[in-house]
């Protein structure tokens, strides 16, 4: 037997849904949760349908992502396995938590799997706010809480996750509406090194003024902004 990396929960999903999956998974392991998501985890050489189920004997946690594309063949086959281990397990363990991604409708459920429909799905609407993958982070914690599920690290969860995330992007991208207003100012420079006609060079340099000024603005927002992080 292939000697497995902990993890504390087991992503089941579409690999057409990979994308979105990575970023879930990224942003679960910035909380704590240690995932395990099937690349990655198959090194050269290894006998991977042996691992992939001996990941799934340890599952003690499973989210089941459903997607607009549906269920994927070996998502089907990961699914099914977990749910003949809970029903063998009197119903305790592995706990199934089903997932609607962006723009998913339960409709894309095929029916073998219609069981899923007697547990609350989680809503996912947009995989950019730290709030959706916040109610991923609850769930787990309940779970764990209530199950005691073992070899698993006690989640930091920051409250202010969100906001802080919020706040980046807004610097980012803060920073490139400046950073573009810089390039326009430059490239007005070098036109006045060279200009001859008097209208054209007033013109110039009051859009050089115009543009000057943006950028104040925005560099000063990004005080604001960075300022409202430090206090975070």
């Amino acid at each position: 037997m292939t000697e497995q990396k902990e993890f504390d929960v087991f992503l089941s999903h579409n690999s057409s849904d990979k994308e979105s999956i990575r970023i879930i998974a990224q942003k679960l392991e910035r909380g704590g949760v240690k995932t395990w998501l099937d690349e990655g985890q198959f090194v050269g050489g290894a006998h991977w349908k042996q691992e992939l189920y001996e990941a799934l004997d340890q599952t003690k946690v499973a989210f089941f992502f459903l997607g607009t594309n549906g269920v994927g063949p070996w998502q089907d086959a990961e699914i099914d396995y977990l749910h003949n281990r809970y029903i063998s397990s009197r119903r305790e363990s592995p706990r199934i938590v089903p997932i609607r991604l962006p723009g998913a409708s339960i409709d894309n459920l095929p029916s073998k799997l219609n069981y899923l429909k007697e547990i609350q799905f989680v809503t996912l609407e947009n995989l950019d706010s730290y709030d959706e993958i916040s109610k991923l982070l609850k769930i787990f914690l309940e779970i764990q809480h209530k199950h005691d599920v073992p070899s698993v690290e006690t989640i930091k969860y920051n409250p202010n996750s969100g906001k802080i995330e919020r706040i980046q992007k807004d610097i980012e991208t803060t920073k490139k509406e400046s950073d573009g207003l810089t390039r326009k100012i430059n490239v007005i420079v070098e036109r006045l090194d060279n200009v001859i006609d008097v209208l054209e060079e007033e013109s110039l340099k009051q859009r050089k003024l115009k543009f000057e000024k943006e950028r104040n603005s925005l560099e000063e927002k990004i005080k604001q902004l960075e300022a409202k992080l430090a206090q975070l």
